[in-house]
């Protein structure tokens, strides 16, 4: 799968909802291994809804330049987000193109 990391610069913001699930727009870019940047857009919504199991999901837009990885441009992502706190400060996003 592609693989990289977040570059520096990014922004987010939240709004947690009276009901307590948390949405959270998120917009950074990403290099891949070999230096090509991605920008991606991940508005995520979190849940905990009564009587149900937690979850976290996200729609994912990439945009990426011709060449490589502009294949990414042409597909619709849906993606997972878990923590790795206390661990790491830090989250695993994993991506699904959908089919």
């Amino acid at each position: 799968g592609l693989r990289g990391t977040v570059v520096a610069g990014g922004a987010d913001r939240q709004l947690v909802r009276r009901d307590g699930s948390v949405a959270l727009d998120a917009v950074y870019e990403l290099q891949t291994d070999d230096g090509v940047v991605i920008s991606v857009g991940n508005p995520v919504l979190s849940r905990r809804p009564k009587g149900a199991p937690a979850y976290v999901f996200s729609h994912i837009e990439l945009t990426a330049p011709e060449g490589r990885y502009g294949w990414l441009n042409d597909f619709v992502y849906v993606g997972t987000l878990n923590s790795l706190r206390p661990q790491r400060a830090a989250v695993v996003i994993r991506a699904f193109k959908v089919v």
